[in-house]
């Protein structure tokens, strides 16, 4: 494997009775790139997501990862009902070096901080975690995946619940993090509009992988073989996005 090389699936197939949900997906992931993962619902863009991440099993192929993952799942305001500060969810993605029973220590805490400031919300630390907006929970989510120090990140539907000025911001972040850590990010979005301005790369899911080109080649036929023809998604082209988002 290269040394570039953080992932490799190779004929990763699953299936639950007879419903197949992935069958034959092989791709690589090389360390800085920013790849975005698309297709229609029940296209298996979770199950992928959960095999690369160790939580999905009885799939078939291989999955053969050079480096950590971070992960943050689909949105969830489970954590939010908690009475804990923005500072004190973040320091959940050291538990696994430090365990949840671990006296957290003055370089622990500066730590954090960073992870904090990577994200842009060091200022809201103290805060309660049911307190922030939706973008803001986002990145909060995301500083405690960054706990973990990823080579590569994975983050299923990151933009949910997230307003459309902040979903413009929130992909800035994702670049900037991509570049300032060489880290590379592997995101699944229904946000078509943005994400060929956003990703360098895609896949096209629909339980087996249609394509994985560089965002600008992709184009409407390889969308039309994962959408309906009349699906709204044709009709955005990338100046289309660019005046939906106000970018």
């Amino acid at each position: 494997m290269s040394n570039n090389k953080l992932l490799e699936v190779k004929n990763l197939s699953y299936s639950v009775g007879n419903n197949i949900i992935l069958k034959n997906v092989s791709f690589d992931i090389y360390r800085g790139t920013l790849i975005g993962v698309i297709g229609p619902n029940g296209a298996g863009k979770t199950a992928l997501v959960k095999a690369i991440v160790g939580d999905l099993e009885d799939y078939t192929g291989t999955i053969v990862l050079n480096g950590k993952v971070g992960y943050l799942p689909q949105r969830t305001d489970f954590e939010r009902s908690f009475p804990i500060t923005v500072k004190e969810i973040v320091a959940m993605g050291l538990y696994e070096k430090r365990g949840p029973l671990h006296h957290f220590k003055k370089e622990d805490w500066k730590k954090i901080d960073g992870f904090l400031a990577n994200v842009g919300i060091k200022h809201f630390k103290d805060r309660r975690i049911g307190t922030l907006s939706g973008g803001e929970y986002q990145r909060a989510m995301l500083a405690r995946a960054l706990a973990k120090q990823p080579d590569l990140l994975i983050l299923d539907e990151p933009e949910a619940g997230v307003d459309e000025m902040g979903k413009a911001s929130f992909y800035n972040l994702l670049d900037n993090l991509k570049k300032s850590k060489n880290i590379s990010i592997l995101m699944v979005t229904h946000d078509i509009g943005m994400v060929f301005d956003a990703c360098d790369s895609i896949l096209c899911l629909n339980k087996t992988l249609h394509c994985h080109k560089a965002s600008e080649n992709v184009s409407p036929e390889d969308l039309t073989r994962i959408f309906s023809p009349d699906f709204d998604l044709i009709l955005r082209g990338k100046e289309h996005a660019k005046r939906e988002h106000k970018l």
